[in-house]
């Protein structure tokens, strides 16, 4: 069965991680609001969003899970949490009984933060196998 890679990119270090993927179809989540550009204001935004526990609305997908045995999450973190627009798809898309591997993007620590995060999303059919943190400067 296939793979695939459901991923949200800001500012394009995990669309590069996920174009780096090998035979895996890839699904980029968009939110239905345009997100500030300037990187100051996206860490003043997102992250007064993410402290306050508000979310993002994402634009709608139309995926079968059945044609996957695989799921892939790429993410980066914010504020030392799980994207928003993947949480929100998380809790808007039912995945199950999937092998699912985390790939996270992040300038410092705040990786581990995110295994436990998704977990309490995940349907408990699915099992995280993999867990890899790509930190940048």
């Amino acid at each position: 069965m296939k793979k695939l890679c459901v991923y949200f990119s800001l500012n394009n270090h995990v669309r590069e991680i996920a174009n780096g993927l090998k035979d895996v179809d890839l699904l980029e989540i968009e939110t239905v609001k345009k997100l500030p550009k300037n990187k100051m204001w996206q860490m003043i935004y997102l992250g007064g969003l993410v402290s306050r526990n508000k979310s993002l609305e994402i634009k709608a997908v139309n995926i079968n899970y059945d044609e996957y045995s695989d799921i892939i999450i790429a993410t980066p973190v914010w504020a030392g949490k799980l994207a928003l627009p993947l949480t929100a798809f998380l809790e808007t898309y039912t995945f199950k009984n999937k092998k699912v591997k985390l790939l996270i993007s992040c300038a410092g620590n705040g990786g581990n933060q995110i295994k436990e995060q998704v977990e309490g999303l995940l349907d408990a059919s699915n099992e995280i196998i993999n867990v890899e943190t790509f930190t940048r400067n």
